[in-house]
């Protein structure tokens, strides 16, 4: 399946995070029977312009409130358009969400409730690290749910989509 998506995604122009995103989107929509939905992104923050940004310490990434339209189009077109809206979003990546919270006026009332993370960054290490011999192995990524649903993209060999939640207001089943 994960072969597939990759495939999918190169003959389309459009990355895996964009796949993901249309597929929460949708599934959103769907469930709440809405033609549109509102979600939180997680953005990089490490903006490429910034010389050695790739090795800097530190964690630079942002989540932002992405506002989805799921009325009936051309799927490919309708990703192209979603692909669009993250590349346009990236502009207020150092926007803090706290500040854009303010300027949507929400009151005491979340400005969005679920979240979808693309974890794009490597976990596979087995290789030795050169001057301590140290290798890691079967590490465990265990997070907490901040969000009362999140999806969690862990692309790699085999997508993986973890799918963490507030028990408070989901149960397992």
């Amino acid at each position: 399946a994960t072969a597939a998506l990759t495939a999918a995604s190169r003959r389309q122009h459009l990355t895996h995070n964009t796949l993901v995103q249309g597929a929460w989107a949708l599934l959103l929509a769907r469930h709440a029977r809405s033609d549109e939905v509102l979600f939180g992104v997680t953005i990089s923050g490490r903006p490429p312009e910034l010389p050695g940004v790739e090795t800097m310490l530190g964690l630079f990434i942002n989540t932002l409130p992405l506002r989805v339209d799921t009325r009936d189009a051309p799927v490919d077109a309708w990703l192209a358009r979603l692909q669009q809206q993250l590349v346009e979003l990236q502009q207020f990546e150092a926007s803090p969400l706290y500040e854009v919270q303010r300027y949507a006026a929400t009151g005491a009332a979340p400005l969005f409730e679920s979240l979808v993370v693309f974890e794009n960054y490597p976990v596979e290490v087995r290789e030795p690290v050169a001057s301590a011999g140290l290798v890691i192995e079967d590490a465990v990524d265990v997070s907490h749910a901040t969000y009362p649903l999140a999806l969690v993209a862990q692309p790699g060999r085999e997508l993986a989509l973890p799918l963490p939640y507030g028990s408070s207001r989901h149960a397992a089943a």
